[in-house]
């Protein structure tokens, strides 16, 4: 039998690394809603904070989906930045690490 194999198999996800910047402070116990890690909360302005969340995005979707998290939470996106993706599948299938 054959197996699967196509851009919606796992070994073909390549996953990219985001920081995302958001107005105001989030309680480091709370990033585990995210299943990301909180990098660190600053004064963006007078009496102002944000947070900036670091973690990996599989697809589109998936960041998507964290978006509204952040969304329902009523927290301001200030910012979303690609930081570094993984190299895609060389042809014979094989990843590249």
């Amino acid at each position: 039998m054959a197996t699967k194999s196509g851009p919606d198999t796992e070994t073909s996800q390549i996953k990219s690394l985001y920081h995302i910047q958001i107005r105001g402070h989030i309680n480091p116990e709370r990033t585990d809603y995210f299943a990301w890690q909180c990098l660190a909360s600053s004064f963006i302005s007078a009496g102002e904070t944000a947070t900036l969340l670091t973690g990996e995005i599989l697809d589109q979707a998936h960041l998507r989906g964290l978006l509204n998290k952040i969304w329902d939470l009523n927290f301001e996106v200030i910012l979303v930045r690609r930081i570094k993706q993984d190299k895609p599948n060389q042809p014979n299938g094989r990843s590249i690490r």
